[in-house]
């Protein structure tokens, strides 16, 4: 009687198989085709790190799949478990890989898109220290001007004091556009990135307070005619 049921057992071992995978294909024939035209380059791992991504999803996918194909197998071959659970065993291995390679693939397109976003900050960090120097460049300049006027008269210091503050407050509003539209970009960030932005966004302010100080001092020399320490 044992023997008589093991093709019982088999048949509908492979009647599970052939259930499980039939939608698989199904699907896959639908949405391969439009995924190998859009990027097919991107199907595969490209380096080491979606290597790792990739081979511990299918291991996880052999282990898992594997043991309930075998548990399974065991149960549904009462009079032969070992055989149950080997056959069993191995369509678990089958369908675990399989629905494992296409969790992977998602999670490499994910890791891909994290690094396009870090590449992208990097840009934009890029960006902004380039600003940043500039506008250091800028008030060291404005500061050494504001200095030399010791070297005027006093009527000259002020004619030229006036003109010195016009540009500093020209650059000061310029400043504080740029300055307000980092703060909105930072606000935009996720808070790894948010913290490496603020940094920038710190310099500015900092060569904002200095320009201030220009400011009150090219006013001063304007009204006086005395050159004054920067306060």
């Amino acid at each position: 009687m044992s023997c008589g049921k093991r093709p019982l057992v088999l048949v509908l071992i492979l009647a599970l198989l052939s259930a499980s995978c039939t939608p698989a294909r199904r699907t896959t024939q639908n949405f391969e085709p439009q995924e190998e035209q859009a990027a097919p380059p991107q199907q595969e791992p490209q380096n080491a790190a979606e290597r790792k991504i990739f081979t511990q999803a299918i291991v996880a996918g052999a282990l898992i799949g594997g043991g309930v194909g075998a548990g399974a197998g065991a149960l549904l071959s009462r009079d032969n478990p070992g055989l149950g659970a080997g056959i069993g065993g191995l369509v678990g291995t089958f369908i675990g890989v399989a629905t494992a390679a296409a969790i992977a693939k998602k999670q490499i397109e994910t890791y891909r898109n994290i690094k396009l976003q870090n590449k992208q900050l990097e840009k934009l960090l890029e960006t902004a220290q380039e600003y940043n120097g500039k506008v250091e460049q800028q008030n060291a300049a404005f500061a050494q001007e504001l200095e030399g006027l010791e070297k005027h008269k006093k009527t000259e210091r002020q004619t030229i004091a006036k003109t010195k503050l016009q540009e500093l407050k020209t650059q000061e509003e310029q400043l504080q556009l740029a300055i307000a539209e980092r703060r909105k970009l930072a606000e935009t960030l996720i808070p790894e990135q948010k913290e490496a932005y603020q940094q920038t966004l710190a310099g500015l302010e900092n060569e904002e307070k200095r320009l201030d100080g220009m400011i009150k001092q090219a006013q001063a020399i304007s009204e006086t005619g005395y050159v004054g320490p920067l306060s």
